[in-house]
């Protein structure tokens, strides 16, 4: 448990989808605290003094005290007191499973209450038992911080972690906030899902904090070697006595209902190979998907360049073709989601195209107009070719970590990733592929606490919007939509640049709509009509087939006979070629649909009946 300044924490709320890995987990050690008397010494040790623990701390951590530490009505307390004791003027108790118990990867759920007031700040963490890295020590070695809450600011819930690269002496360290309004009057269930990949962070069923291992060593995945748990309530402190100490608050108590640790009794692995192995610039390039152990039925298969989705295959044999691969440096993989909305994902492959490390889209493919562009996903190529960042130092906890750009996670609508610390001057380019020249309007998702700022958007260098103004919406996260009229874009390949004026903003993403299509006569409908459905009609399930004739953005979606939207199947970039997506019949009552297949090209419908 160590000191971070708050405002480094994010709040992200329900951000990510389910738990990390689609599998099932297996209790292998637990306190269901069905005794009564001082904890189990089979399950726990304590840490014990008053020497302030690295943080300015004002307790003192006693051993076998029952005061302090105790199982009582099925459930253990953990009880901070103002008396003097040895020196201190306060009392509590740090459980500790070390030297008894440890553990690499699983999950570890806590059921616990809160206790309030300021001054207190109870945690949920966990340290390693062994420090092979580095020093030796603290924080070469690593932290897990599952939950920690400081008395000052009920209800804010924190996450983190520390490492050698990340951690709050230097101002780099990585965590999460979520709001639990409850956290001091109800239980909540607090939680950690650790593989050799990623750690992810729960309250409850809502994920809301995800660090992932970028495969750069120790420095900043320490998480390979074994951890303990530690429970306890800190008094003061250098973060939980920012705001003092209220004495008339004590005795505060921190309880728990059980603590559960799971391993992983299947193991599902991903295995995503490229052919060829080192392509070059303008061949095709083949991405296959195998996967093993899934327990679960698998849902798609995403093939991802970074943090950023390439294509989603719906039916195997999962593969995925880029008919023209451009220069540039690549890191791509697969992730496999499950009909329960878990992820497990394949090893990084990191693909070198050309003689260096050119200017590239993201996502490979240039992002589709009309479309949505994610401000995240700028080009690759670095600073000064595809982004300029006034602070080289990077202050998000999202993807690209290694990158001068500050992305952080969002609580904007669908979650994902937002572009933050904006300031005057700095800029991100984005590879585009603008289907029909014509007129757009664009909705830019925005969100800024003070006086807003102010940006342009530049096409090949030409200012498209003019100066657009981002309104006050009253805090970091808190988004709204403005629209931009009448963009004029020129059909074709070009570099979209968004172009700060004015700094104090977030920016999430930027859709694109066509309102006026010119050059009509250049620029005929060519979407084909190979839509199929079969079975048809179906009862468990029905696959669709459609050709894509040319790269773009395509919507598949059902409506049923009221012309009421059902479900949309796909709404994302698709390369051209032979396409699939399922309708499953548990997800439709007997009846008459349609099927609407949808590009910048043309509309398909196909008619779809589902029996009983």
């Amino acid at each position: 448990m160590s000191f971070r300044p708050i405002s480094v924490l994010l709040a992200a709320h329900a951000l990510f989808i389910a738990p990390v890995l689609a599998q099932e987990w297996e209790l292998v050690w637990s306190d269901e605290f069905d005794y009564e008397g001082l904890p189990d010494d089979t399950k726990w040790d304590y840490d014990v003094g008053g020497h302030g623990w690295g943080n300015q701390e004002s307790q003192y951590y006693t051993a076998n005290r029952e005061k302090n530490a105790r199982v009582e009505d099925g459930m253990l307390i953990i009880e901070a007191h103002k008396e003097e004791y040895n020196g201190k003027p306060y009392t509590s108790a740090r459980l500790v499973t070390r030297g008894v118990e440890d553990w690499t990867y699983g999950r570890i759920a806590v059921r616990a209450r809160l206790p309030s007031g300021r001054g207190t700040w109870p945690a949920i963490w966990m340290l390693p038992t062994e420090n092979p890295y580095g020093n030796g020590s603290w924080p070469d070695n690593g932290e897990i911080d599952i939950m920690e809450h400081v008395g000052y600011d009920p209800g804010q819930v924190h996450a983190s972690i520390h490492t050698n690269k990340y951690n709050h002496l230097l101002g780099t360290q990585r965590g999460g906030t979520i709001t639990v309004d409850d956290a001091e009057d109800e239980f909540h269930e607090y939680s950690l899902e650790w593989t050799p990949h990623q750690l992810d962070v729960f309250v409850d069923d809502t994920h809301y904090f995800q660090y992932l291992n970028d495969g750069e060593g120790w420095s900043s995945w320490p998480y390979d070697h074994p951890f303990h748990l530690l429970l306890n309530i800190a008094v003061g402190g250098t973060w939980g006595g920012a705001e003092g100490i209220d004495d008339s608050i004590f005795p505060q108590k921190f309880e728990f209902e059980w603590v559960r640790v799971y391993d992983r009794s299947v193991d599902p692995t991903v295995t995503m190979t490229i052919s060829p192995a080192e392509p070059e610039e303008g061949v095709q390039l083949d991405l296959e998907a195998e996967v093993s152990d899934h327990p679960g039925e698998i849902d798609f298969v995403d093939f991802m360049q970074g943090g950023g989705v390439i294509e989603r295959v719906f039916e195997p044999p999962y593969v995925h073709t880029i008919d023209d691969m451009p220069p540039g440096c690549f890191s791509i993989s697969a992730r496999v989601t499950d009909m329960r909305g878990r992820p497990v994902y394949s090893d990084t492959t990191d693909v070198s195209v050309g003689n260096d490390c050119a200017q590239a889209s993201y996502v490979i493919a240039p992002h589709h107009i009309p479309g949505t562009v994610e401000a995240e996903w700028y080009d690759l190529g670095g600073g000064g070719t595809a982004y300029y960042d006034t602070d080289a130092a990077n202050h998000g906890d999202g993807i690209r970590q290694d990158e001068g750009v500050d992305i952080q996670i969002t609580n904007d609508t669908d979650g994902g990733h937002n572009v933050g610390w904006i300031e005057s001057g700095e800029w991100l380019a984005y590879t585009i592929y603008v289907d029909r020249t014509g007129i757009y309007s664009v909705d830019a998702r925005v969100a800024s606490p003070g006086s807003g700022g102010s940006f342009s958007l530049l096409a090949d260098g030409v200012n498209v919007t003019n100066t657009v103004s981002v309104p006050s919406t009253g805090g970091w996260q808190d988004f709204t939509t403005i629209t931009i009229d009448d963009v004029e874009l020129v059909g074709g390949i070009q570099e979209l640049r968004f172009r700060v004026w004015g700094g104090g903003f977030n920016i999430n993403r930027f859709a694109f709509h066509l309102e006026t299509q010119t050059n009509i006569e250049e620029q005929e409908p060519r979407f084909g009509d190979s839509v199929e459905v079969w079975p048809n009609p179906f009862k468990d399930s029905a696959r669709i087939g459609y050709d894509v004739p040319e790269p773009g953005t395509v919507v598949l979606t059902i409506y049923d006979v009221q012309g009421r939207l059902v479900t949309t199947l796909a709404d994302h970039y698709h390369a051209a070629g032979r396409h699939y997506g399922e309708i499953r019949g548990v997800d439709l009552p007997a009846g008459v649909y349609f099927c609407r297949l949808q590009s910048a090209r043309g509309v398909a419908v196909r008619p779809v009946l589902r029996l009983d």
